[in-house]
């Protein structure tokens, strides 16, 4: 039986949001996160180097996901995208703002993306019926939540979100990998094409660290230790 995994590239680095919980904007070390601000596109060759390597995988199913920090509507070339994705037979999904969801650029997507997941939050209006309105093949979900509490969030009266280590392959704009949604390259588990998508998922590394952070062994990791997700 095929297992439904997430696998989440970040085509590009830019995002016209300053949420203060998105660790872009409360990490400490600004220098540290200072190139996540500068426009950088992740080439279509090694997005396309990445499909080619999801389809060895026997036992997954990827739903291939445009988001991780960024807002994928900011990519220029994001229709492009979609419909390479689109011809792997990958379903293909995002989770955006919505600031960009023009209806000229919703109508281009329309049926090319599986999945739109506009995420609002409780002091933003969103506007669900308008959004609806602009799609009449492709799945959109509007969804009005609260920011979630994050390392370096300053509001620890937020809720906390799940770890979600074991459901999705992330791999950034850099090509690097990532070992979850909290992670901005902090267990320096290698970078695509370097290493085969294979050799990181079953690699003795990612495995070793996702297996204790599933079984309540968080302290082995000094950033896992701190952690606020469930």
């Amino acid at each position: 039986m095929m297992r439904r995994k997430a696998l989440s590239i970040e085509t590009s680095s830019v995002c016209n949001r300053r949420c203060p919980t998105c660790i872009r904007n409360s990490h400490p070390d600004r220098e540290f996160v200072k190139s996540w601000f500068e426009l950088h596109l992740m080439p279509m060759q090694m997005i396309r180097d990445i499909l080619e390597d999801a389809k060895t995988f026997k036992k997954h199913k990827w739903v291939v996901s445009l988001s991780y920090y960024n807002e994928p509507t900011m990519d220029p070339r994001i229709i492009d995208i979609m419909k390479t994705v689109k011809s792997y037979d990958f379903q293909t999904e995002f989770v955006t703002n919505g600031d960009f969801l023009s209806k000229d650029l919703a109508s281009k997507m329309d049926g090319i993306v599986d999945v739109i997941l506009v995420s609002g939050y409780e002091n933003k209006t969103i506007k669900e019926a308008y959004f609806k309105t602009l799609f009449s093949k492709t799945e959109l979900r509007v969804k009005k939540q609260r920011h979630k509490y994050t390392h370096y969030s300053p509001n620890p009266s937020l809720p906390k979100a799940k770890c979600l280590t074991e459901n999705r392959l992330i791999i950034n704009h850099k090509g690097e990998y990532l070992l979850c949604c909290e992670d901005f390259g902090n267990f320096d588990l290698g970078k695509f094409p370097e290493v085969s998508m294979k050799d990181y998922w079953y690699g003795k590394k990612r495995t070793e660290i996702a297996k204790d952070v599933m079984n309540g062994n968080r302290h082995k990791y000094e950033y896992c230790k701190t952690c606020p997700r469930v």
